[in-house]
């Protein structure tokens, strides 16, 4: 698949994500967690990898995720910059992985729970960690973290 299709195809799978929230119900012996997963137009930009392309000044200086979505969404040019950029080759693999999140989010998704040996030196706070198949390439990680308040759910 071209790069610039790639971009395309995620972006339009962002705007599917949005429209949809998923509950999912995690069962071990006696406990049962229900996990809502919500996609906002904030988080996209991140999932997206946007924040690989530091030699775009309108990338790299938009501190706004929404807006920085909404950017790329409506700028023609600036995909064009994206395809001709060095860190490309970064962000790809991110876009490919949203490509096929919803489908997987809706047929065969592998939950865990804190996995430090599947994501390595990852700065991000998390509980569960979903895991699934990128086509017949490699596998992909979303990352799920649960508020610090009385609503996060019991530990296995």
């Amino acid at each position: 698949m071209k790069s610039e299709t790639i971009i395309k195809k995620a972006l339009q799978a962002c705007d599917n994500l949005k429209e949809k929230g998923y509950n999912i119900v995690i069962a071990k012996k006696s406990k049962e967690i229900t996990i809502r997963l919500l996609f906002l137009k904030g988080d996209f930009a991140h999932m997206l990898g946007l924040q690989k392309f530091t030699d775009i000044a309108q990338l790299r200086d938009e501190w706004n995720k929404e807006r920085l979505y909404d950017l790329v969404k409506s700028n023609k040019d600036l995909i064009e910059l994206m395809l001709k950029s060095d860190h490309l080759k970064d962000a790809l693999p991110r876009m490919k992985a949203i490509i096929y999140l919803e489908h997987a989010l809706d047929s065969n998704i592998e939950i865990y729970y804190k996995r430090p040996d599947f994501i390595g030196a990852s700065q991000i706070e998390y509980d569960y960690m979903f895991k699934y198949k990128v086509g017949n390439e490699y596998e992909a990680f979303l990352i799920y973290s649960t508020p610090n308040d009385e609503h996060t759910p019991e530990r296995y």
